[in-house]
């Protein structure tokens, strides 16, 4: 019982100092609200920057294709190995 009578002013007391420093940091404005902006805009600069990867990718899978067409109309070994490759996709 003594323990509990300790206990509750104690808690009671570390509420208190951590709404007190809680209001003194927030010096009437929202904490939280900036941060927030930021997370939204990291976002969307993260989302462009895999859209031009992506584009660069599918230019780079375009060049790659077009140099494996120029190398299997010289070369027949290169061309079965073509037709065996799309026959697996």
């Amino acid at each position: 019982m003594l323990r509990v009578r300790v206990l509750v002013p104690v808690t009671a007391l570390l509420a208190g100092l951590l709404f007190a420093t809680s209001a003194s940091t927030a010096d009437g404005t929202e904490l939280r609200s900036g941060r927030r902006l930021q997370l939204t805009e990291l976002i969307g600069e993260e989302q462009r920057k895999v859209a031009q990867q992506e584009a660069v990718a599918a230019a780079l899978r375009t060049q790659v294709a077009r140099a494996a067409e120029t190398a299997a109309a010289g070369d027949s070994r290169a061309a079965a190995s073509r037709r065996e490759a799309a026959e697996l996709e």
